[in-house]
């Protein structure tokens, strides 16, 4: 349950400051008994020195805990999974979005795909347990970009090394993305699960007045976008379905 988990702020972990997040986990831990933590921090693997050396002081503390935490895929190897899990590492979310070189490019991730399942076996073979993240609809997306994201896909769920989770190419405020199309976004009902539908129907009149500062409930309408309708719901099911099928 991830209420049972104590979030903790990584500002200064970006930084170098290992010893400023052991200490902020002794406090908490002191105050409130927790020994689940969440490392919060989208670039929490980015300085690898810090990572290892905070590994060495959590291991160091009279009492152990366990971690999650978000990392890019390229910013792991070998060494420091292994230094992670041994100070506590439990699971790991990892945005892959993309199955596609082209697509790696496009959307400036620039994920070395060749080396992605060689990661995530050794992850599970750790014993950690991986989310991984997936975007599809991408404005130039094409059926074959598909079709390798897919085949990525399939590959972690045969080799049982990772939960896919998929979310529709949300066009946020400001990004590069939303400014090469905002001319061409249009209303639409369907929106992606990053962004939600929460209190749309209240804040209709804003939403339509001020499109410019809401394109992430705006639709881009391309033949493949449109096709991936049920798309979501689609590897939901795979994903239950993938274990009988090995079977």
């Amino acid at each position: 349950n991830i209420s049972k988990y104590f979030g903790v702020s990584l500002d200064a972990f970006i930084l170098g400051n290992d010893n400023r997040i052991v200490e902020e986990i002794k406090r908490i831990h002191n105050s409130f008994g927790c020994t689940r933590f969440v490392f919060s921090h989208d670039m929490f693997t980015f300085n690898r020195k810090t990572v290892i050396e905070t590994c060495k002081l959590i291991l160091e503390l009279d009492f152990s805990i366990k971690w999650i935490c978000s990392a890019r895929l390229d910013c792991l190897d070998h060494e420091l999974i292994d230094y992670m899990v041994e100070a506590g590492m439990i699971n790991i979310f990892v945005g892959i979005e993309t199955g596609s070189k082209r697509m790696q490019k496009l959307v400036h991730k620039n994920l070395k795909l060749d080396n992605i399942m060689d990661t995530l076996i050794y992850l599970r073979d750790k014993g950690v347990s991986v989310d991984t993240s997936f975007v599809y609809g991408f404005p130039e997306e094409t059926r074959e970009d598909l079709s390798q994201t897919l085949a990525l896909m399939a590959d972690i769920m045969n080799n049982r090394c990772g939960i896919i989770n998929t979310h529709l190419c949300a066009f946020l405020p400001k990004t590069e993305l939303s400014e090469r199309y905002q001319a061409d976004l249009t209303p639409t009902e369907k929106y992606s699960n990053f962004t939600g539908d929460f209190a749309l129907e209240e804040c209709g009149d804003i939403i339509s007045n001020y499109p410019m500062l809401f394109p992430q409930l705006m639709e881009y309408k391309t033949e493949v976008r449109t096709s991936l309708k049920h798309f979501a719901l689609f590897i939901r099911v795979w994903m239950q379905l993938a274990p009988i099928y090995q079977c």
